[in-house]
């Protein structure tokens, strides 16, 4: 009941509406049960009270990529897409697709100006809320000089947005709980930035806003003790697989992992 086939949508029909990276299934477990550690651990029946709808905008791999300069064109008319197919729902678009592309100290880009202007209702009086991954730092290097490199990283587009709810990553994951790993230890501290986290540290002062607006969950990474710097599952999140036959839980972690905890709580709201 989380998700229905008719609410699956996609900005070109023949690209079809099946998750082709398993990045929107694992977002998907976080948006539609937030903790589900804590759910499963938990014998009381999980009520859920509001259900998910998808919108493709990223075509497969066998089909040539989306041209820079349409991102906000395609972002536009896939959210009309679903609109039209169901027009009483009441939604919170949740996103997290960005790239470095169009990132220029938090001036706009052509695909975040879209966002600005669809959030606000400019062109056709409907405001609407959307929720954005800040854009994760991802490398080995940068990862060595944390955090002063998530101040370096600065915010992807199209989450310079004004008008957008832009996430950025905390983290209080530090405990690593397997005996293998009883040298290792968490990059970040409890209730630290994420290390995967992108800030607008590098912004140019007073020009542009802060990002990101809020934080949440988005896991930790773990160290080694030869200093290798790598993801690890206690320091992640539980979430659906997209691939059932093998497992029926996966990992995430990041600002889409945020994302999706923000998404889950603007659904509670």
């Amino acid at each position: 009941p989380i998700l229905s086939d008719k609410d699956c949508h996609a900005y070109d029909s023949e690209w079809g509406v099946h998750d082709n990276d398993e990045h929107g299934t694992l977002m998907s477990g976080i948006a539609a049960y937030d903790n589900l550690v804590e759910k499963l651990s938990s014998s009381l029946p999980i009520e859920i009270m509001h259900k998910l709808e998808s919108i493709k905008i990223l075509p497969p791999k066998t089909v040539n990529e989306n041209p820079y300069e349409h991102w906000g064109a395609i972002t536009a008319q896939a959210i009309s897409n679903a609109e039209i197919s169901n027009p009483d729902y009441k939604r919170v678009f949740c996103m997290a697709v960005t790239s470095s592309m169009g990132t220029d100290k938090g001036r706009p880009s052509s695909w975040s100006a879209e966002i600005d202007s669809l959030a606000s209702g400019a062109d056709d009086g409907i405001s609407r809320l959307f929720i954005i991954s800040a854009g994760n730092v991802k490398t080995q290097e940068d990862w060595l000089l944390y955090p002063e490199s998530n101040k370096d990283n600065p915010i992807q587009s199209p989450a310079q947005s004004w008008n957008a709810l832009t996430v950025g990553a905390y983290t209080k994951k530090i405990q690593l709980n397997e005996e293998k790993y009883k040298l290792y230890r968490a990059l970040a501290s409890a209730d630290s930035l994420s290390p995967y986290s992108t800030t607008s540290f590098s912004w140019e002062d007073h020009k542009w806003p802060i990002k990101p607006d809020i934080v949440m969950e988005g896991g930790n990474l773990a160290v080694a003790p030869d200093g290798f710097i790598a993801n690890h599952e206690d320091l992640s999140s539980l979430t659906i697989s997209a691939k059932t036959t093998k497992n029926q839980f996966d990992i995430i972690n990041g600002t889409s992992e945020a994302t999706a905890h923000a998404s889950w709580l603007a659904g509670q709201l």
